[in-house]
């Protein structure tokens, strides 16, 4: 199955303008998940973001780059933006091969008693819990072996909204393990929170 991989910028889709929402939705889970579904028309089905084959992050602006939305689906975007760039992605990278990732997930542990606890982080590990190179090591066993984060990046969107979601992006490296799987796991996401930004992993090969 063709999956193809969008780039939008985010002065593009979050303009404002024609429309489109303005910068705020960038922190509202909901507005969010709307606007990319808005990208690809009516979708039917009970889920239409798992029909499309649709998981989105957020790419962060940085030095010389304005940000944007990277979304992978089954299928193209409907109509243009500006700078918007739409490609078909290739296969995994083969077996043993060394890659270098980054992931969008939502690295929160539920609780027994209900509600949930995020994941520690590497720099402040809390006794008893996995803290993140862990957690993320453990999300892509048996896809990825040898993980080192070297990255990460946690936010909260729509603490202002009543419905939060933690998103942490995090880069790193690894060594594939197993292709096939890595490609299913590419293509189903990683993790919870997939309708609001989360689960999105990209792979690169390196050396």
């Amino acid at each position: 199955m063709s999956t193809f991989l969008t780039m939008a910028p985010l002065h593009t889709v979050f303009s404002g303008r024609h429309g489109r929402p303005g910068p705020r939705a960038l922190n509202d889970p909901q507005e969010l998940h709307r606007t990319v579904m808005h990208m690809f028309g009516h979708v039917g089905g009970e889920s239409p973001r798992a029909a499309a084959g649709i998981i989105f992050r957020v790419e962060p602006a940085a030095p010389g780059f304005p940000g944007a939305l990277l979304i992978r689906s089954a299928q193209k975007p409907l109509g243009t933006l500006e700078g918007m760039i739409v490609r078909e992605e290739g296969e995994a990278p083969a077996l043993g091969t060394p890659v270098a990732f980054r992931l969008a997930v939502n690295a929160v542990r539920r609780q027994k008693g209900g509600g949930v606890v995020p994941v520690p982080r590497d720099d402040a590990p809390v006794e008893g819990y996995d803290t993140m190179t862990d957690w993320v090591s453990g999300k892509l066993a048996g896809v990825l072996r040898d993980v080192d984060l070297i990255n990460h990046d946690r936010n909260v969107l729509g603490d202002r909204t009543g419905r939060p979601v933690q998103t942490d992006l995090v880069d790193g490296f690894g060594i594939v393990e197993d292709p096939a799987q890595l490609a299913t796991l590419m293509v189903g996401g990683v993790g919870r929170a997939k309708n609001y930004g989360c689960g999105l992993l990209t792979v690169k090969a390196i050396g």
